[in-house]
Formats: C-alpha cells, structure tokens, sequence
C-alpha cells in the first residue's frame, strides 16, 4: 500500500489574529502596548479613508453617466 504524506495546513482566523487576549496585556510593556493601539489606529485610518474616496468616485462616475443621458436626451428631443 502506497501512503501519500498530506501537507498539513494551519488555518487562522482573521479575527482572532487582530485580537490581543486579556492575559497579553498583563505581561505587555507601556511602550508595546501604545505600539500596537497606533498600529490599529492608522490601520483604521486607511480602511475610512479608502472607502471614501471609493465612495466619492462612485458618485462622480453616477453623475457623469447621469449627465451624459441628459446631454442625449435633450439631443433627440430637439431634433
């Protein structure tokens, strides 16, 4: 009988690799600790921040095309 051998996987969560239990704390120093709160700060910084400019270039992109129906529109109408 031929075995193959498997690759073992190790499947992390995302949520609980973000998370810091409540014992990691205890044995944190100040310094690590204000360390990683700025790192999750400016990371939540950026999530904001490129979901409005995806925001604002969606509306642009709407009232474009809503203009361009207008501009059509109003071309076949007169004519």
């Amino acid at each position: 009988m031929n075995q193959q051998k498997k690759k073992m996987k190790i499947y992390q969560e995302e949520a609980k690799t973000r998370q810091t239990t409540h014992w990691d704390w205890d044995y944190m120093r100040t310094e690590e600790i204000n360390a990683l709160m700025k790192a999750r700060e400016r990371s939540e910084l950026n999530k904001t921040q490129s979901s409005t400019a995806t925001t604002k270039a969606g509306l642009a992109k709407i009232l474009i095309g809503l203009i361009i129906i207008l501009i059509t529109v109003g071309i076949f109408f007169f004519i």
